[in-house]
């Protein structure tokens, strides 16, 4: 199991074909977020030269922790590269170091009152312990759980290219 929560995977997909003709071949393959609901398992996402991001769509189910392709491309005549990163939904990603920074921020504050109170409790300190590590190990399990959907992912966008949009 990886320890880091919050690692993302550098990649970059190389293709022997113009650039017009790759976008357009990943955008055929790839759903709209907001109209994906009823079509199966898929990608789904955006793609555009600047701001490509692709995640697996699997329907009947909302999974947040599910990595994400965020990438653009580059490339000359016939020659195209689609790089980024796959990691997890950015939101988030900000969301839990945000909600991380606050359980630290009332930790530390738990700390200063039960060294200056004497009656204070010390096992008020473990539930915020208790409560960062419940949290942190959800998001690993849940990170690993998904973990497939990164070679899945390499595999879809690859496939989509390569085959003109045809599965």
């Amino acid at each position: 199991m990886n320890i880091n929560a919050f690692e993302s995977k550098q990649v970059a997909f190389e293709f022997n074909l113009p650039m017009d003709v790759v976008i357009e071949n990943l955008h055929q393959r790839v759903g709209d977020p907001k109209n994906s609901a009823g079509l199966g398992e898929g990608m789904v996402g955006s793609v555009s030269q600047n701001d490509t991001y692709i995640y697996r769509g699997v329907p009947g189910t909302r999974n947040s922790f599910r990595p994400t392709f965020y990438g653009s491309f580059t490339g000359s005549g016939s020659q195209t590269v689609l790089k980024g990163t796959i990691s997890l939904n950015r939101v988030i990603i900000k969301f839990m170091y945000m909600w991380l920074a606050i359980v630290g921020l009332v930790g530390v504050a738990t700390l200063v009152t039960v060294l200056s109170n004497p009656n204070a409790s010390w096992l008020s300190l473990l539930h915020i312990f208790v409560m960062a590590a419940l949290v942190y190990t959800m998001v690993l399990v849940l990170k690993n759980k998904c973990q497939p959907d990164i070679a899945w992912l390499e595999e879809k966008i690859t496939s989509a290219v390569d085959k003109g949009g045809v599965s």
